[in-house]
């Protein structure tokens, strides 16, 4: 007995074709979507969020290389100010005779010790931290030395800055030493000394 065999319409096998390969295309995708959502489930899980755990580096003021451009030899008339490393200075200034005798022939220095902070302009403060008072040959100064009230004492606040390559512009802090603002507030380096500029004169 033969059955006879029946044609389907031919809309209708297109129809059977399209959801055959449908459900094909959503089994090998099925796994790709459980894999996505297992890694999705780990990151929550783990807590990584995918930002970075620490906030970036922010460049800071560089101190020390403001700094090092000050660290040397400064002078003007009558006085030398040294400038050192490790933000440390000293000034040393010729206050003529060791007394008021008219047969003195000693001479004495002034010597003060200073400590240097660097500001965020790149200018420097200085704040004297002693003041002690020697001869020229680097004896102490003699009995009965009297020094001038108007001279820096441990306290006193300065600042310095460049200007230009060979010059330090001085100025001073508080009233007690603004008087010094209206007299020579330059420091030369060595090229600006011996090359004579008005700056280097008292």
């Amino acid at each position: 007995m033969h059955y006879k065999q029946r044609n389907l319409p031919t809309a209708r096998m297109r129809t059977i074709n399209q959801l055959s390969g449908e459900c094909l295309y959503m089994r090998h995708s099925i796994p790709l979507i459980l894999l996505s959502f297992l890694g999705l489930l780990v990151t929550a899980c783990s807590g990584h969020t995918g930002t970075p755990s620490t906030p970036p580096r922010v460049s800071q003021f560089d101190a020390q290389a403001a700094f090092t451009p000050y660290v040397g030899k400064w002078e003007v008339h009558g006085s030398l100010l040294t400038i050192n490393a490790e933000r440390s200075g000293l000034e040393q200034w010729n206050v003529g005779p060791c007394s008021q005798s008219s047969t003195e022939t000693r001479l004495c220095n002034g010597n003060a010790k200073i400590t240097f902070t660097v500001n965020p302009d790149g200018s420097i403060k200085g704040t004297i931290q002693s003041v002690w008072y020697t001869q020229w040959s680097g004896e102490p100064a003699p009995a009965g030395f009297q020094s001038d009230p108007g001279d820096q004492k441990a306290g006193d606040t300065f600042e310095l800055k460049h200007d230009g390559a060979h010059l330090l512009y001085t100025t001073w802090f508080g009233n007690r030493q603004s008087h010094l603002n209206s007299g020579n507030r330059y420091w030369c380096d060595s090229y600006a000394s011996h090359a004579g500029w008005r700056q280097c004169g008292a």
